[in-house]
Order: structure tokens, then C-alpha cells, then sequence
């Protein structure tokens, strides 16, 4: 009887670097395997298992684990390989299978580079001795690549195979992240949204209405291999809920075909929208005898869509967005191709839920500090190079380095910060009120919350009310509301009180220009530092001296007494100098940061002078709480604390 005979094949990432090119490698050990097999009468082959680009650590390969899932169905004789490495770098794997499973199953185990032979009895040893080696190999692998990511990681590479949402990768560096501006042109949209009030299911609807893709389908339109296995293909004979969906056609000539034309028919039964995202070079599309652009949006309930391809010598992808307004019983595409292109062309559909924004996502790019310049690695790491589980590291751990460009500015970062931290609660709308998270129990120092009331003639009237009248967990004495709109008198009153009396009016102006500013910080800092240059100079000079004065000690000029003395004295003077150029550095740091903090105030004040109104995010440029006191059931008056930022 004829011996069945497998045939693994394997190349892996730290293979890769000895071979130019990966296929070719394969190829080489096929011939290799079959021209064995060609020397043996009573072998033959059944199947080739081929893993790529796989690790030999563990069992995580594909055709691996079926190949083991047919050695133990009785399908395979003789397992052959290159060598042993290429079967397993795990000694554990080598030990469970070689010298365990496949006796067994009465497998055979041959490798040839190696001599690896199970029913050989005499190299056994040597096998193991191999597995040995082989994992050595793997664990001094995987400190090497652990301890180069690292080293990139805090030079600010980035190693990750993807680019965050809002920068690309340089096409000079792959280790290096640009902006890209339509990306962070959303991001900022999305900052300056929330700073205004709205909640982060408000802007993820807002996005959507204008027809923004969300991140992940961006990367997609922008030919990225990004894959995420959260929603499933949906058979196309089952899209039945309302909803986005993708519909991608692809179709796969045997042969060069040229003046193709067809049919592509979608049945809606009910009106819906329908625009082509995505499609290769050279095609023609046509709707009603007009030709349809990318991202067009049609509406209609039937769609009867015509192709024109001028020579299909390749794969054909159309990728095409359907908007269902209703529940319907089933979404068919159906392509009619010409009779002589039938048998040529083969066709294949991909279908799947559009993934749209959500507050989820709106609340990660509001959080991520990327936008912000900071890249942070590390953040999670595989158990060993055996088990390719990932856990997250401490916090501690991650390497973090200032190497991104800014999406996020400083102000606009700290104030998103401020706003995220106070948990604001949205209304059934998505928009926060004016006061949201601002307005605390001067008693209990809880939150107020907003309650709406209706008059007799309809009207309504918001009031803010101490939470623990809500939820009666502590005994507040503040138990009477304020109206809304009593607040808004109050705090633009004080506001503008605040702003006119923080800077007049023309020394405001004054310092609104920061060629002032400078100018009058200019001289003190001269100072300051023409100082700083003659105490360094006296210091290189004493230095000198001494020098002189050892030489001077050397050569019995002076004894060792004035020699002590002087150096000294020398010593003494030089550590007092230091002392005073420790002094300038930390004046001039004042001085700087104290002209900043004037320049910032000036252009943070001088637009908003004499104010008539409140907006949102006034409030939260300026204040950073307001404290509503005990009311005085006698004068109807109560205390109301503001908490300034500045």
C-alpha cells in the first residue's frame, strides 16, 4: 500500500530578512519536498500545507492545526518538512506531536536539512537537542525585537501597523505620523462642538447628517488593510432592517475582455439612497442615461444601474453605499452580464453594516491624548513569545514622548479636559444647559441639577435645584431652588464686573499687543542676562587660575599652604557664583512665564468686553465653579460664590 504523504510548508517574520522574496522561498521548499518524494515508490502526496508569514512558537497556524486535525483522522501517513524548525521552534510542540501524537496515530515525522526521522530511534536525542536550540533561538528572538521596539518607542517612533484616525504615515518614514488634514479637520470640529455645549451623541449624529465617514470607513475609502471582525458579512439575501449597508461587487475575468457592459439591479421595494463609494479606474456608471459621480447620493426605489468597463484584464471592485428607510423583506443585487461574458466572469458580493459615529467614538477622540501630541506605547504586551494573548501593561510602563504635531492646541486640550471631567449630563436633545456642571451646594458642595416647570398659560421655567433634595442621601439645609434666568442676571453682572475690573480698557489694549508686552519685559531680561554672562566668564576665568596655581605648586612657586589657601578662596567664590546663576535662571523663568501669562490674559479678555449675553463656553474660559448658598427665607437673598479660573 502507498504511504500518504503531507507536505508542510512554512516561512515566518524573522525568516522573512533571509529571503528577498517570501513566495519564492515556498516554491523552494515544495521542489525540495516533491523531489524526495519522487525517490519513493510507495509515497504519495495527498495534501500541502502552506502557513505564512507564522511564527514556529506554538500551534497558532492555520494549516498546522489542520494538518494535525488530519493526522489524527488516520488521512496522513508521513508528515514531511524541510526541517524540524519549519514543523515547530517549540520544544513542548516537538515533544507533544513527534515523540508523543504521532506515534499514536502511527505518523511518520521526516525532516531533511536536519536528518529528523521518528522511526529512527537512534536520533531522537538529537531532535530534542534541535528543539532546544530552535526555542533558544525563539526566546533570544523575541527579546531582540522587544528591546528594538522599545528603543524606537522612545526615540517617538511609531511601530504600530496602522495610523491613528486624524494623522497618515510618511511616505519617507514608516515610523513616522503626519497630520492629515481632512482627518483633523473633523478632530478640531469635534473639540470646538463639544467645547459649545453639545453632548457626544449629538455630534455623532451631527456628523452623520453631514455625511462625514466615520474613522473606520475613512481608513477604508482611503485603501487601508484595516480589518475589524466586529460586524460580520450579512448574506445578501437576508438584509431585511433599516439601516447603511455596504455592497461590494467584485468580479474576476479569466481572460482580457474588452467593451464589457452590465446590469447591476437593486430592488428596494421602498424609497432609499444609494451612491457609489469606491470603484476601480476606467469605469463608466450610468443611472437613467446620466452618468453618476462618486459619492452621489440617488434616490429612488428601483435601481437599474449600467457598466461600462473599456478593457477588464484585472479585478473589478465596486463598492456602493444603500440607505434603507424601511424594514423590507430582502435586498437582491443582481448582475446581468452579456451571454459571451457569462462563463468568463466570475462574480462574488460582500455585504455589511455601514459602521457610523457613535458617542463611543466621540468619547475616545475627546480622551486621546495623541490629539495632543503625546504618543503613547506600550500599552499592552503578549504573555511570552509561546502564547501571543495580549494583556494590558500598568500605566506606569507605557512610553510616552511629545514627537506628534498638535490636532488639539493646549488651551482648547485643558478645556476638553475640564469639560470630560466634570461628567456633564446631556438633555433628551444632546444639548447640556448653560450651567451644566458648574453650579454646586455651597452647604453640601453637591451638584445643582436642572428642573423645568410649566406655568398655567404654558409657559416654562427652568430652575436649578440642590441634588440631595433629589436623592435625600444627606440632610442639606439648601432646599429651595433659583430660577435659570435670576442666575444668568447675576452672573453677567458679575462677569463683566470681573472683566473691567481685571484690566482698564487701554491698558488692556495696550497689552493686547504683544510687541508691548516683549518690549516691556525686554530690558529686565537683558539684564538679567548680560549678568548671567559676565558670572559665567568670572567662572571660566577662576577656573583658569587654578589651573595656573597647581602649575605654580609644581614648580615650587608657592607651598602647599597658599596653595590650599587660594583654592579655597577660589572655590568658595565659584560656588557662590553658581549660587547666583542659579537665582538669574529661576528670575528669568519667572519673568518669561509671568509675560505669557499677560500676553494669554490680554487676548483671553480683550474680546469680550462689555458682554450683553452668556454663551457655554465663556463660562467655562473663565469660571470654574459657582456656589449657590442658603437661602435668607427673611430678605429673599442668598449667597452666590464665583470661583474664578484666574
Amino acid at each position: 500500500m502507498s504511504k500518504k504523504v503531507a507536505l508542510y510548508l512554512r516561512i515566518s517574520k524573522e525568516d522573512l530578512d533571509k529571503y528577498l522574496d517570501a513566495s519564492k522561498s515556498i516554491k523552494n521548499q515544495e521542489l525540495m519536498l516533491k523531489e524526495e518524494v519522487k525517490k519513493h515508490k510507495d509515497w504519495q502526496i495527498v495534501k500541502t500545507y502552506c502557513d505564512e508569514d507564522l511564527s514556529g512558537a506554538g500551534i497558532y497556524r492555520p494549516a498546522f492545526q489542520k494538518m494535525i486535525s488530519d493526522c489524527e483522522n488516520q488521512k496522513i501517513d508521513i508528515v514531511l518538512c524541510k526541517s524540524q524548525s519549519r514543523f515547530s521552534r517549540d520544544m513542548e510542540v516537538i515533544e507533544k506531536y513527534l515523540h508523543n501524537k504521532f506515534i499514536l496515530w502511527n505518523v511518520r515525522f521526516i525532516s531533511l536539512v536536519d536528518n529528523a526521522d521518528t522511526n529512527n530511534i537512534g536520533n531522537k536525542k538529537s531532535r530534542q537537542i534541535n528543539a532546544l536550540v530552535n526555542e533558544w533561538y525563539l526566546e533570544d528572538l523575541s527579546n531582540n525585537i522587544k528591546s528594538t521596539l522599545r528603543s524606537k518607542w522612545k526615540n517617538g517612533q511609531c511601530t504600530s501597523a496602522f495610523a491613528k484616525y486624524g494623522f497618515i504615515k510618511d511616505a519617507k518614514c514608516k515610523n513616522h505620523l503626519i497630520v492629515d488634514k481632512v482627518a483633523s479637520q473633523v478632530i478640531k470640529d469635534i473639540g470646538q462642538m463639544f467645547l459649545k455645549g453639545y453632548g457626544q451623541e449629538k455630534i455623532a449624529n451631527v456628523l452623520e447628517k453631514k455625511g462625514i465617514p466615520s474613522p473606520y470607513e475613512y481608513k477604508l475609502l482611503n485603501g487601508s488593510k484595516l480589518k475589524l471582525p466586529i460586524k460580520k458579512n450579512i448574506d445578501n439575501k437576508k438584509i431585511t432592517a433599516k439601516g447603511t449597508y455596504i455592497i461590494k461587487i467584485l468580479l474576476d475575468s479569466n481572460q482580457i475582455l474588452k467593451n464589457v457592459q452590465f446590469f447591476l439591479t437593486i430592488d428596494l421595494k421602498k424609497e432609499g439612497i444609494l451612491k457609489i463609494r469606491n470603484i476601480t479606474d476606467d469605469v463608466n456608471i450610468y443611472y437613467k442615461n446620466k452618468k453618476i459621480l462618486i459619492n452621489e447620493d440617488i434616490y429612488s426605489n428601483f435601481y437599474n444601474l449600467l457598466f461600462k468597463v473599456d478593457k477588464l484584464d484585472k479585478l473589478l471592485k465596486i463598492e456602493i453605499e444603500v440607505t434603507i428607510k424601511s424594514y423590507q423583506k430582502e435586498i437582491v443585487p443582481i448582475i446581468k452580464l452579456e451571454p459571451k461574458n457569462k462563463d468568463a466572469i466570475k462574480i462574488t458580493y460582500q455585504i455589511r453594516k455601514k459602521f457610523k459615529w457613535s458617542s463611543r467614538t466621540i468619547h475616545k477622540i475627546l480622551n486621546d491624548e495623541t490629539y495632543h501630541g503625546i504618543l503613547s506605547q506600550g500599552k499592552t504586551k503578549t504573555i511570552s513569545y509561546k502564547n501571543h494573548k495580549t494583556i494590558a501593561t500598568k500605566k506606569d510602563e507605557w512610553i510616552l514622548t511629545n514627537s506628534l504635531e498638535k490636532i488639539f492646541d493646549d488651551t482648547t486640550w485643558k478645556q476638553i479636559q475640564t469639560k470630560l471631567k466634570r461628567k456633564e449630563k446631556s438633555s433628551i436633545d444632546g444639548n447640556k444647559h448653560l450651567f451644566s456642571s458648574l453650579v454646586f451646594c455651597e452647604q453640601c458642595n453637591c451638584l445643582f441639577y436642572k428642573n423645568v416647570t410649566k406655568e398655567k398659560n404654558g409657559q416654562k421655567n427652568e430652575y436649578l435645584l440642590c441634588q440631595n433634595q433629589k436623592t435625600k442621601i444627606k440632610n442639606c439645609p439648601n432646599k429651595y431652588s433659583i430660577r435659570v434666568d435670576d442666575l444668568k442676571k447675576c452672573i453677567l453682572k458679575e462677569l463683566n464686573k470681573f472683566l473691567n475690573e481685571y484690566f482698564d480698557e487701554l491698558l488692556l489694549k495696550k497689552y493686547y499687543d504683544k510687541n508691548i508686552i516683549q518690549q516691556i519685559f525686554l530690558d529686565k531680561i537683558n539684564t538679567l542676562k548680560k549678568e548671567q554672562e559676565i558670572i559665567i566668564k568670572n567662572i571660566d576665568k577662576q577656573k583658569e587660575k587654578f589651573k595656573q596655581l597647581y602649575i605654580d605648586k609644581i614648580n615650587h612657586i608657592i607651598d602647599e599652604e597658599d596653595f590650599v589657601f587660594l583654592k579655597d578662596e577660589d572655590k568658595k567664590s565659584i560656588e557662590k557664583q553658581n549660587k547666583r546663576l542659579d537665582q538669574i535662571k529661576k528670575e528669568l523663568t519667572k519673568l518669561e512665564n509671568k509675560k505669557n501669562k499677560i500676553i494669554n490674559q490680554a487676548i483671553t479678555f480683550y474680546p469680550y468686553q462689555n458682554l450683553k449675553t452668556i454663551k457655554k463656553e465663556w463660562l467655562n474660559e473663565f469660571i470654574e465653579k459657582i456656589k449657590i448658598g442658603k437661602l435668607d427665607k427673611i430678605n429673599k437673598q442668598r449667597n452666590i460664590i464665583i470661583v474664578w479660573k484666574f
